[in-house]
Parts: structure tokens; C-alpha cells; sequence
């Protein structure tokens, strides 16, 4: 969402938006360079760095007619400093929470995750996708 080119690996934000349903974001601060939103340290500023992600995301998608649905992926794990634990985790989840994100996924590679952090309270539609009755296939267009 920061980033206006492909990255080499040919998505484009703006050419994707419309023709999914989702667009899952990977939102880990600890893998931001130095200096993004002018943060010496992005990773050390978990709140600040995915309310400013999101920000970006949503004024791209405002400019996209149908655009999908933001869910972004917050980091579960440490690279580097500072260590993340259910602190930072939590920042991340207040980030999406204050921008309105109400669904979200975390990553750990290791599939470890903190259980105080899965029991804080879920939206409804955080859970939607996963109900029985949820639609299924692509995106409607009314």
C-alpha cells in the first residue's frame, strides 16, 4: 500500500483493487526500512507505522470504484529489535481497530501465537468469513 510500483513481483494495487474481494495487505513493521513516514525505525513504532499503511491503503482504494476490502496481515513474530510480543501485537491490532479494520490475520512462522492477544475480543465481521452461511465465490456487482 506504500509503495506505488510493483516491487518486481507484478502486483499492482490499482490494476488488483477492483477484481478481488480482498486485498491482504502485509503489514510488518520490523520489514519496513529506515526512514518510511519519516520513522527511524518503523518496527519500533508498531501503532504508527500500520495507522499510516492503512491510511495509504484506504485513500488508494478511495480512488478505486468496487474496490475490495482491506485486511492486513500484522507481524506475531521478531526480526531484528525490538522483540515483539503481545505489546506491539496489540499496537498493531489498536491501529487497524482506530482506522476502522475490523478483520485481520497475524503471522508467525513458527505458528506460535499468544493466546492473550487471540483472546481479545473479535468483531462480528472479523469472524464473517468463516461463519457456514458466509457468501461464497467472487465479489458481487450491484
Amino acid at each position: 500500500a506504500v509503495d506505488s510500483s510493483d516491487q518486481g513481483v507484478g502486483q499492482r494495487w490499482e490494476a488488483l483493487a477492483d477484481r478481488a474481494d480482498v486485498l491482504m495487505l502485509r503489514v510488518y513493521p520490523s520489514r519496513y526500512p529506515a526512514g518510511t513516514f519519516g520513522l527511524a525505525d518503523p518496527g519500533a513504532q508498531p501503532y504508527e507505522t500500520v495507522r499510516r499503511t492503512i491510511a495509504d491503503a484506504k485513500r488508494r482504494n478511495a480512488a478505486i470504484r468496487d474496490a475490495a476490502r482491506i485486511v492486513p496481515w500484522y507481524q506475531s513474530f521478531t526480526l531484528g529489535s525490538p522483540a515483539y510480543g503481545d505489546e506491539q501485537v496489540r499496537a498493531q491490532l489498536q491501529a487497524g481497530e482506530d482506522a476502522g479494520i475490523r478483520s485481520w490475520m497475524l503471522w508467525n512462522p513458527a505458528g506460535v501465537y499468544s493466546e492473550a492477544v487471540l483472546q481479545t475480543p473479535v468483531h462480528r465481521d472479523s469472524v464473517r468469513a468463516n461463519h457456514p452461511n458466509a457468501r461464497a465465490g467472487g465479489r458481487s456487482r450491484h
